[in-house]
């Protein structure tokens, strides 16, 4: 009669400890959804930001690259990072210019989406 109560026991604890294992799971997934969540919106704010900027220096201008650079330089606020032949990078934003007129019109990756990966 003794077996009978211990494979209860053995039983109970065993579906115990495999439902407190579940719940860690389920709870660990839930926060890093949440994590990712606000990584996505903050990445989201900058990506609006960086197009408000960039709406507001091309509509300044007449596309073309020295005049996209100059209104750059103008503004204290953005520092250009790399100003290669026929790209700009400033920000998160990256200018392609063709026969000195803007082409083109990139979103760099930011280390919140590598880290998303």
């Amino acid at each position: 009669m003794e077996k009978k109560n211990d494979k209860w026991k053995v039983g109970f604890w065993i579906y115990f400890i495999i439902s407190i294992i579940l719940i860690l799971y389920l709870f660990a997934k839930n926060n890093s959804n949440q994590v990712h969540l606000a990584f996505t919106k903050m990445d989201k704010t900058l990506i609006e930001q960086d197009l408000k900027m960039i709406s507001e220096i091309i509509n300044n201008t007449d596309l073309s690259r020295t005049e996209i650079l100059n209104e750059i330089k103008k503004n204290k606020f953005y520092n250009i990072e790399n100003s290669e032949n026929n790209k700009i990078e400033f920000g998160r934003v990256i200018l392609n210019f063709e026969k000195e007129k803007l082409v083109k019109l990139e979103i760099k990756e930011s280390e919140i989406d590598i880290l998303l990966r």
